[in-house]
């Protein structure tokens, strides 16, 4: 099984958005590992763990595509974890997917990610 951590950080990322803390201050000088983004797991290339808001820079920045996820599962339906806009943007005028690739079609959450994901299928 190969396990791939996208986001590793909270709700707010990290360093904070607007925090001027000494840590967060710190971190944003730094750079590097010292910044992370919200939470998010791909499982052997085909199941994504939950949907935040990075997942447009995950793909770009770990090469994913996420064309090829078969499978979500979302943990909670908080919008660190659950950024339903994404979810519009795999079909038609936004994504021309070739029916050859295959896209998620398993949705696993709770009741407000199982009402959103039939919504838009």
């Amino acid at each position: 099984m190969d396990i791939q951590y996208l986001g590793t950080a909270a709700v707010e990322g990290w360093p904070a958005v607007f925090c001027e803390c000494e840590t967060c201050t710190k971190a944003r000088k730094i750079g590097g590992k010292n910044l992370r983004t919200r939470s998010q797991v791909l499982i052997n290339s085909t199941l994504l763990v939950d949907l935040p808001p990075d997942t447009y820079y995950h793909a770009f920045h770990e090469q994913i595509e996420l064309s090829k996820i078969t499978s979500l599962i979302v943990t909670h339906s908080h919008q660190d974890h659950f950024y339903p806009i994404e979810l519009l943007m795999r079909g038609e005028p936004y994504a021309h997917i070739s029916s050859a690739s295959s896209h998620a079609d398993r949705f696993y959450g709770n009741d407000k990610v199982h009402t959103f994901s039939t919504t838009i299928q």
